[in-house]
């Protein structure tokens, strides 16, 4: 299938991206520091911010993430070339092993919440969104990115979205919970405002957004399903029931890395707590509403996805692979079992998502064309 568009992959941050922050705060900018994981006792990276480790070690408050490897040969290979983009050429290669035509990348590191200061919020995202500019400039047009903004100023998110805007980004990353605040305070209309006039979808990404709820769980225990995967829904809950993409007519929202799964439970849960507040004007909520608020989900492959577009109707779904995500050299990429999709990284990742979702024969072809490449086309404006 040609045209195909990969909604969801990474670049895993590495120093290249500090070397472009803003020289007035250089002494503050992230340093790599040495560590040994308490799961599987060998040397891993961390970054030191203001102060605070990112990623933290396992425990309350503890959430994982993907740095650069300790071993500098290691770190100069191809595999870790393509995933913290220091080469092109070898993304590209893996995206045509996968059948992708065009990736939109996320980060990393921003999945997590970094500082409360706003000085620093900004400078850490003019850095990593100036490299990625710089990815796009020589992507051939294949490497989209999502732009990153410093949430705790909004005067500097919007500077950010008309630079990245004219620089290939196709949206901003959102984590459910940005910092304290919900995405349905009107904190962030202003941001909306401007994203709907840049043509820039919201992208809810899964990641530990919320500090005072991370906090509290113990990844340990909890792995990431708590402050990781669950504030997406969070996000759901209280955009719809505020009614938000009513205020912003032209603003498009995608639910990335969370699955569909959810759906149908968040679903039925709002309905109630709308009928029971006397405030719901159609009969059922399903593909109606994500129809009508712009709202775009993405799939796993293993999901029982003819059911669940039942909720959020065929127009409205996307896919991704997780690329970046992942470990371990890019496999042969034939189908693979439902019971064997992602071979370590993160429970998200597959890299055969593309081969076997058109494997699947409970898709029709056009749903298969909308899924792969008619929906990311209009949720991220490509």
């Amino acid at each position: 299938m040609k045209g195909v568009i990969d909604a969801d992959t990474h670049v895993v941050e590495s120093d290249a991206i500090w070397q472009k922050f803003d020289k007035e705060l250089w002494n503050r900018r992230p340093v790599a520091i040495r560590y040994e994981d308490p799961a599987t006792h060998e040397p891993r990276n961390a970054w030191l911010i203001d102060g605070d480790m990112i990623p933290k070690p396992l425990g309350k408050g503890g959430h994982a993430l993907q740095t650069p490897p300790v071993d500098p040969q290691e770190a100069t290979s191809r595999y870790w070339a393509a995933k913290m983009l220091h080469d092109i050429r070898p993304r590209l290669e893996d995206a045509d092993l996968m059948g992708v035509d065009v990736q939109v990348i996320f980060p990393t590191l921003f999945i997590a919440h970094l500082t409360w200061d706003p000085e620093m919020d900004a400078a850490l995202a003019r850095a990593y969104n100036r490299f990625m500019a710089d990815v796009w400039t020589g992507g051939a047009g294949r490497l989209r990115w999502m732009a990153v903004l410093p949430f705790h100023d909004v005067s500097a998110c919007i500077a950010e979205l008309n630079w990245a805007r004219e620089r290939g980004a196709v949206g901003f990353i959102a984590r459910g919970i940005e910092g304290n605040r919900s995405l349905a305070e009107s904190y962030f209309f202003p941001i909306y405002e401007e994203a709907s006039r840049l043509n820039m979808p919201m992208c809810v990404h899964t990641g530990p957004g919320c500090p005072p709820f991370t906090a509290v769980i113990d990844n340990s225990i909890s792995g990431s399903f708590p402050a990781v995967r669950m504030l997406p829904l969070m996000a759901f809950n209280d955009l719809v029931t505020q009614r938000v993409p009513e205020r912003f007519p032209d603003l498009r929202i995608g639910f990335i890395e969370t699955g569909m799964s959810w759906v149908p439970y968040v679903l039925h849960f709002v309905e109630r707590n709308l009928r029971r507040r006397k405030q719901l004007d159609v009969p059922h909520l399903g593909p109606e509403l994500f129809r009508d608020y712009r709202i775009f989900v993405a799939c796993e492959s293993d999901e029982d996805i003819p059911y669940l577009a039942g909720y959020i109707g065929e127009d409205n779904i996307v896919t991704g692979s997780d690329y970046g995500h992942h470990f371990g050299q890019l496999p042969t990429l034939e189908p693979i079992s439902f019971t064997n999709r992602a071979r370590g990284g993160d429970a998200s990742a597959d890299l055969a998502v593309v081969g076997t979702l058109l494997a699947r024969e409970d898709l029709s072809s056009v749903a298969l064309d909308k899924m792969l490449r008619q929906n990311p086309q209009r949720l991220y404006g490509i």
